[in-house]
């Protein structure tokens, strides 16, 4: 089940989520964002950056396939961001590697002598089994409910509760619920594939994200702020100057284009691309 991008906009819409999920009480808010590592073309699955100094920042792993380099992997990037980022060096970080199921784990043996004894930098679990522990709930932890639901007929049943305690989260605006029942709504599907989209809005009395004003706005901002991160890496073309050109292009022709983007191999072509797909002009 390929779900990379379906948590990277879980985890942008409500980047509390993962403390939820290991039950962290964090002394300030966080915001998250999957950087590209300059030079190396290295994509963070995904880095929570305190609000506030002084605090940690949490790298974040997530593995939904058996890979024996997962942990050098984490390690890689990691170390890669504080070799990018030498004002960082110093200040308080903490790994999260979390798998989609345990067969996924080759065993912290991999690393060596430097996975012996106590690991306070390293924070490991199966997301199935961290749900299943949450206590009191996090009804923002509903849009991953289908990853512990095997039965359908379950799915059913409770969805629209799952639903229910997105609407009345106190925190959240409501273009930011929307996507996230939006993307409660595609987990499903990728769980139960012969669900088609269409019966699940209605079993979920959902309105399409893609259809709303709002949702459109958040997810065309969204891409954006991940696209202008890489052109600025990339093709060394400033992020604001990146996101100004961006700006002209519909939430899927930004979705296309991080799809196309590393196949680009100059500036030029990134111009051209970008002025093949714009709307055409009334």
């Amino acid at each position: 089940m390929k779900t990379d991008t379906l948590f990277h906009e879980f985890f942008q819409a409500a980047p509390y989520a993962l403390f939820d999920l290991l039950q962290i009480q964090p002394e300030c808010a966080y915001v998250f964002s999957s950087p590209v590592l300059k030079a190396s073309e290295r994509r963070l699955d995904g880095l929570f950056e305190p609000a506030e100094p002084g605090h940690p920042r949490f790298f974040l792993e997530i593995q939904g396939y058996h890979d024996p380099d997962v942990y050098w992997r984490l390690m890689h990037g990691t170390t890669l961001f504080h070799l990018h980022n030498r004002k960082f060096q110093g200040q308080p970080w903490q790994a999260v590697l979390l798998f989609l199921d345990e067969a996924y784990d080759p065993g912290i043996q991999r690393l060596g002598t430097l996975g012996d004894g106590q690991l306070p930098w390293l924070v490991r679990g199966v997301i199935p089994d961290l749900l299943k522990q949450v206590r009191g709930g996090s009804p923002v932890l509903n849009v991953l409910r289908p990853l512990i639901t095997d039965d359908e007929l379950a799915v059913r049943t409770e969805a629209e509760q799952w639903v229910a305690g997105i609407r009345q989260l106190p925190e959240v605006g409501q273009a930011k619920k929307g996507i996230l029942m939006a993307l409660l709504a595609r987990f499903i599907v990728q769980k139960f594939t012969h669900i088609k989209r269409e019966e699940l809005d209605i079993m979920l009395k959902l309105t399409p994200i893609e259809e709303t004003v709002a949702g459109r706005e958040w997810m065309q901002e969204g891409q954006i702020s991940i696209l202008s991160e890489i052109i600025e890496h990339k093709f060394d073309i400033p992020a604001s100057m990146a996101a100004q050109n961006l700006q002209v292009l519909s939430v899927e022709s930004l979705k296309e284009l991080s799809r196309v983007i590393l196949g680009l191999d100059t500036a030029k072509q990134l111009a051209a691309w970008i002025e093949a797909h714009k709307p055409a002009e009334d």
